[in-house]
C-alpha cells in the first residue's frame, strides 16, 4: 500500500490510471463489478453527485480497485483527503429513500389503475347508453351474443388453466444450481443479478423469507449485511456481514 498521497492526484486519475495499465475497459469493469457505467465513468471523473451516499461510493470504489489490482486502501485515502468536509449520509437515511421511493411508485400505480378503471365504466356507460338510444337490438340477440361472450370466456379460462398448469409442470422439472433463501431480520435492501440478467432492486422488510433460484449463478449485493440470515443449497451461513455493512456476494462461489 502507498504511504504517502500525492497532492495533485486525485481517486479518479488513479482509478484510470491502474485500469488503463492493465488494458481494460469500462465495459470490462462494468462486467466484473456489476457496477453501472454511469458510476464507474462518474469515479473516474471525480464527481460524485449522483452517487446517493459517500457509504455507496466507498463500497464502489473498493470493488472498481479491487477487479483492476489497484490499491484499495490508497484509492479509498484519496477520495477521503478530497472529501473531508463532505458530511456522510447515515445509512437509516438511505433506507428511508428507498422507501420513499417505493412510496411514489406506489401512488403512481394506484394513480394509473384509478384512471383505467374511470376510462373502463365510460365506456360501458357509453355502450349501454347507445344501446338505450338505438332501441334495435332485439332480446334474443343480446342473449345470443351474451352467451357467446360468456362460451368464449369459459373457454379461454380453460385455455389458461391447461396453459398454467404445463407451466407449472416444465417449471417443476428445471434444476437449479444455486437456492439461496434469505430470511430477514432487519429492514434492509438487495441488488440481485440472476443468471447475468438485468439488476433487480428492491427493499426487503423484517419477517420477510425471500428465495432466488438461478440455473447458472448469482450476483446480490445486500445493504445490510448484519439484517439478513442466508442458507445457500440448504446450508446455513447466517450474518455474512455487519449491521450497515454493504457486501457483495456471488453464488456459486468462486474458487
Amino acid at each position: 500500500m502507498k504511504d504517502e498521497i500525492d497532492d495533485i492526484e486525485t481517486v479518479g486519475k488513479y482509478i484510470k490510471s491502474e485500469r488503463e495499465k492493465h488494458n481494460l475497459t469500462h465495459d470490462d469493469i462494468a462486467r466484473i463489478t456489476k457496477i453501472s457505467l454511469l458510476y464507474i465513468q462518474a469515479i473516474e471523473n471525480d464527481d460524485f453527485l449522483p452517487f446517493p451516499s459517500s457509504y455507496t461510493i466507498k463500497g464502489y470504489i473498493k470493488s472498481i480497485a479491487e477487479a483492476i489490482g489497484a490499491d484499495e486502501l490508497y484509492a479509498l485515502k484519496l477520495y477521503e483527503s478530497a472529501n473531508k468536509n463532505i458530511s456522510e449520509i447515515k445509512h437509516e437515511d438511505i433506507v428511508k429513500q428507498k422507501f420513499i421511493e417505493e412510496h411514489q411508485k406506489s401512488i403512481k400505480l394506484k394513480k394509473r389503475l384509478f384512471v383505467s378503471a374511470a376510462i373502463i365504466i365510460v365506456i360501458i356507460f357509453g355502450i349501454i347508453g347507445f344501446i338505450n338510444i338505438k332501441k334495435a337490438i332485439r332480446t334474443d340477440y343480446i342473449s345470443s351474443k351474451l352467451f357467446s361472450v360468456l362460451s368464449a370466456r369459459h373457454k379461454l379460462v380453460n385455455k389458461k388453466k391447461l396453459l398454467k398448469s404445463k407451466y407449472i409442470k416444465n417449471k417443476s422439472n428445471i434444476h437449479y444450481k444455486v437456492i439461496l433463501k434469505g430470511k430477514v431480520i432487519e429492514k434492509t435492501w438487495v441488488d440481485v443479478s440472476i443468471d447475468n440478467s438485468r439488476q433487480r432492486q428492491s427493499m426487503l422488510y423484517p419477517g420477510t423469507v425471500k428465495i432466488w433460484k438461478a440455473k447458472k449463478n448469482l450476483h446480490i449485493k445486500i445493504g445490510n449485511a448484519g439484517g439478513i440470515l442466508l442458507s445457500y443449497n440448504g446450508k446455513y451461513l447466517g450474518k455474512l456481514g455487519k449491521n450497515k455493512e454493504v457486501i457483495t456476494l456471488n453464488f456459486p462461489k468462486q474458487k
